[in-house]
């Protein structure tokens, strides 16, 4: 089985194309509800006409560049899931509007950026998901990979550096290079 910890969209998305593949899976976050950094709250109590309404605490857009990616998008708009947002900042300095600049297209969700991480979750059966897990070591002896000493054929990590750094076993210089090669420090 393949292990992904962390339930962001990179794990999620993981987890699913693993999925798609046959191959078995087991998502775990640490969190109540999937998301990671598309964290979504609505707006209660506040006594205003904004009550109610979903709001972005993390991440507050996103970009597509890789064609994969854009044809994920391109389903989240056809089903309202996702809207463009914008291209271009306006710069602003106490004297006024001092420029645009412009970029690519940045995608906002109705629904609050964690919607979509939910709906590409829902293609997972929830056996699959573990929340409110804290995967608290991933070791490497021998021949032999465990998350939380479960057996593991391959583990993703899908978390900022940081955190992947605090649950790996400092004493594997094995995983110490897989990280080191893939987010090139």
């Amino acid at each position: 089985m393949v292990i992904v910890v962390g339930g962001g969209i990179s794990g999620v998305a993981c987890a699913g194309e693993l999925n798609a593949r046959g191959i078995a899976v087991q998502l775990h976050d640490r969190g109540h509800k999937l998301g990671g950094r598309m964290a979504s709250r609505v707006i209660r109590d506040s006594e205003t006409k904004f009550d109610g309404h979903i709001v972005d605490i993390g991440a507050s857009y996103f970009t597509a560049s890789a064609e994969s990616f854009s044809a994920v998008v391109a389903d989240w708009q056809s089903r309202g899931l996702a809207r463009g947002w914008t291209d271009s900042f306006h710069l602003a300095t106490p004297q006024g509007v001092a420029g645009v600049r412009g970029g690519p297209m940045r995608f906002a969700a109705p629904g609050g950026l964690r919607s979509l991480v939910a709906d590409l979750a829902s293609k997972l059966p929830s056996t699959q998901i573990t929340s409110n897990h804290s995967v608290e070591a991933v070791s490497f002896a021998g021949d032999h990979l465990t998350v939380d000493e479960v057996p593991a054929i391959a583990v993703a990590l899908c978390m900022p550096d940081p955190q992947a750094r605090a649950i790996l076993d400092s004493k594997s210089p094995q995983l110490e290079a897989a990280i080191e090669a893939t987010c090139g420090v």
